[in-house]
């Protein structure tokens, strides 16, 4: 029988902070936890057209910095005075990088259920400042060794993965190993894959007004003393290698911020807001970044099939994908684990610019993780730029025709698969 949630549930508000560096970006400069988790959550409610009033229960999350960057774990209790919310429901979601996507599926269940009625989803996240222990507020700079071996890396078993050096770096590298044996890519053809990636982000990004980095590649190429963004991305000493094939520019840039959504009962969306869009479909499925195959990972295809059952549809109805990207091994193997791109399709689709957001299959029209992302509030992200893109109002970025399905992939650490379908107008 197939496995549908017990009434509607439709996103009727969604906001977002500038993404940036808190210590430099005007937007967001100097702002705490609680700051950026307060001007998210205004600009959603504002979307929604209600008040906190009518929201009676909120579902803070964040990937699990907060101890290290602001030495505070009662976030849920910090995010309801911040936002105006103290004395309603909180809860405090956290699970890596797929943080914000199990608070929507917590809230979208909780809605569905009967009850409640209203929720939101509060995520932000600071990966490159700490709060000064003896100047609450003031937030000062910090190193990027700091937050990989005091937040990034406590993802990792410690008693097994992180004696043996078992990281994401080594997971990737082998994914696309296994990505361009399987498929027959050359190796020049499994670099122009990923170059195509980099690109692709880039393309989309530099329309985002929200992005941090809105780069041209070829003006970056340019400035560095490169006839082309290719022998910029090829340069050792501009994209030098981390763990072979992955290279600097494969990953995602470390940003800071915060997103929020507003959840409503159908029912009672379509008296409040004149665009709701509706959740067709979620699943959830936990798993191991190791595979028996490595370019295809169970617990993903699992979770995506919960996903499309739900919703009653096929893979080919999604008119548009933001998948999670921490490296360019994870956005082409989770394009097709998803379903997005037939197998061994996908390397082909992206090079072919397919996958821009004025292409026929558009991933990541935001700007992936290129434009930068603060990690454990993607799926509060993807669920913003879906709903603008669903909406129709996207503006510079608006995909054409305007979709009426979207696909949002998160991933937490690679092993925490959390895909939900957005419909309006189906």
């Amino acid at each position: 029988m197939r496995k549908r949630l017990m009434r509607d549930v439709c996103v009727i508000g969604a906001g977002m902070t500038k993404i940036g560096i808190v210590t430099s970006t005007p937007e967001i400069k100097g702002m705490t936890y609680r700051e950026l988790m307060a001007y998210a959550a205004a600009e959603a409610i504002g979307d929604a057209n209600i008040t906190t009033r009518d929201i009676e229960a909120y579902y803070a999350s964040h990937a699990g910095g907060s101890l290290y960057i602001e030495h505070q774990i009662h976030l849920s209790n910090l995010a309801g005075l911040w936002t105006g919310l103290i004395g309603k429901a909180g809860t405090l979601v956290g699970d890596a990088c797929a943080a914000s996507s199990l608070a929507i599926k917590e809230a979208t269940f909780a809605i569905a259920s009967g009850v409640y009625d209203v929720a939101i989803v509060v995520s932000a996240e600071i990966y490159n400042a700490r709060g000064h222990i003896k100047h609450p507020g003031y937030m000062e700079e910090t190193r990027s060794e700091e937050l990989l071996e005091n937040v990034v890396h406590t993802a990792y078993d410690q008693a097994w993965e992180k004696p043996q050096m078992g990281q994401n770096s080594a997971y990737y590298a082998q994914w696309l190993i296994a990505y361009a044996k399987n498929y027959g890519l050359s190796v020049e053809e499994m670099f122009d894959t990923m170059d195509a990636i980099i690109t692709t982000n880039y393309y989309n990004g530099y329309l985002n007004p929200k992005a941090y980095i809105r780069l041209k590649l070829e003006d970056a190429a340019k400035e560095a003393g490169f006839k082309n963004s290719k022998d910029l991305l090829r340069s050792p000493a501009h994209n030098p290698f981390v763990f072979w094939p992955i290279r600097v520019w494969d990953y995602e840039r470390m940003a800071d911020g915060a997103a929020a959504v507003v959840l409503c009962a159908a029912e009672k969306a379509e008296k409040l807001h004149d665009k709701p869009v509706r959740i067709l479909g979620l699943g959830a499925a936990q798993g191991v970044p190791i595979s028996e195959k490595m370019y295809t990972h169970p617990f993903r295809v699992k979770a995506a099939a919960q996903a499309y059952e739900m919703a009653g549809i096929k893979p080919s109805d999604v008119d548009i994908a933001e998948i999670h990207d921490t490296s360019v091994g994870q956005y082409l193997i989770a394009s097709e684990d998803v379903g997005y791109f037939d197998r061994g399709e996908a390397w082909k689709a992206i090079i072919e610019g397919e996958a821009r957001f004025d292409g026929d299959k558009p991933v990541n029209a935001m700007g992936g993780g290129q434009s930068g992302r603060p990690m454990g509030i993607h799926g509060a992200i993807q669920a913003y730029h879906i709903v603008k893109q669903l909406r129709g109002e996207a503006e510079a970025m608006q995909v054409s025709p305007k979709p009426k399905i979207g696909l949002a992939y998160d991933d937490g650490h690679a092993r925490n698969a959390i895909p939900i379908i957005y419909g309006y107008g189906v």
